[in-house]
């Protein structure tokens, strides 16, 4: 008696096993979030917006940059230049002050640069540590 299992049940268990793998990826892109309500930047003639699951737009196209919506309900994106973050109205939770921005830590910090200094800021825009060093190797 053969012990190892069939071609067609491996092919099937593969094939159930890269499915689920994607859709939980997916859930997390959309972070959880109900499909109908996910927001997704796209690009449109240089700019970013955001549209909804069925094609309309939840906020124009205006923005330079534009990353996911987080669990929070907001997003970073560049204007004109400078990071801010907005909500999914497209209103600003955090004006666009900064002029670099990079990874959000776990606790909800970011890494930003104002008048050539790094410090880190919260997701209102605020700083927790003061813009006072001259790079940052995090």
């Amino acid at each position: 008696m053969n012990s190892q299992p069939s071609r067609p049940l491996l092919r099937i268990f593969i094939v159930t096993a890269l499915c689920s793998a994607v859709l939980g990826f997916w859930g997390l892109m959309v972070r959880d979030k109900p499909a109908d309500t996910a927001l997704f930047p796209v690009n449109v003639g240089g700019l970013y917006g955001y549209l909804t699951p069925k094609g309309t737009w939840a906020v124009t196209p205006r923005f330079e940059a534009a990353n996911p919506f987080a669990d929070d309900g907001g997003a970073w994106v560049r204007f004109q230049g400078k990071y801010g973050r907005i909500n999914d109205k497209g209103e600003w939770l955090a004006r666009p002050d900064f002029d670099d921005l990079k990874a959000l830590a776990a606790d909800g910090l970011a890494q930003a640069k104002s008048n050539g200094k790094w410090g880190f800021i919260n997701t209102r825009g605020e700083w927790s540590i003061q813009p006072i060093l001259g790079e940052l190797y995090i």
